[in-house]
């Protein structure tokens, strides 16, 4: 599974480190598979690098009174997999339910929406189906400061997560 375009609004750290609401990232532009996110302290790397996982962000993540979104495409082989995640804003300005969707168009087919209804649970199930990801997904992949990964984990949370690895 490769990420090969990311679309993302309304990031609230990429907004106060750069002022930059929207941006869109071609990565079939890198050939040699290594990604290098730069910019100095507070410029939004972090979340920007949050932000590239196939699961939805905490509304928490996007600028308050606008809109956001996500949209991500990851290609398998001859698949094609479209994401896109919405953090609405009601007609009082306030955060509404978050939306997710991934449509999947293999070659030859007609797209096939997976998650039509939106709601987050079921699309999680979708992702986690689709993409053979478990929940530790996310706490594992980004290491900080705060969180240095296996190493600062419980033995109760190392053996959830290798016991979770080896079924």
């Amino acid at each position: 599974m490769r990420l090969i375009r990311a679309k993302i609004k309304g990031l609230i750290g990429l907004y106060r480190g750069s002022n930059v609401k929207e941006i869109e990232i071609d990565f079939t532009k890198c050939k040699s598979g290594i990604i290098l996110i730069m910019g100095g302290n507070g410029s939004g790397k972090s979340t920007l690098w949050n932000a590239l996982n196939p699961l939805p962000d905490p509304q928490s993540n996007y600028i308050t009174g606008e809109e956001g979104y996500k949209e991500l495409d990851y290609q398998k082989g001859d698949t094609l997999y479209k994401i896109l995640i919405q953090y609405p804003i009601d007609k009082y300005g306030k955060r509404a339910t978050t939306k997710a969707y991934i449509t999947k168009h293999t070659m030859g087919d007609i797209p096939l929406e997976l998650n039509p209804n939106g709601n987050v649970s079921s699309y999680r199930e979708c992702i986690y189906t689709e993409f053979k990801l478990d929940a530790n997904f996310v706490s594992l992949t980004s290491l900080s400061l705060e969180d240095k990964g296996l190493v600062t984990k419980t033995p109760a949370e190392r053996k959830k997560y290798v016991g979770a690895i080896v079924s």
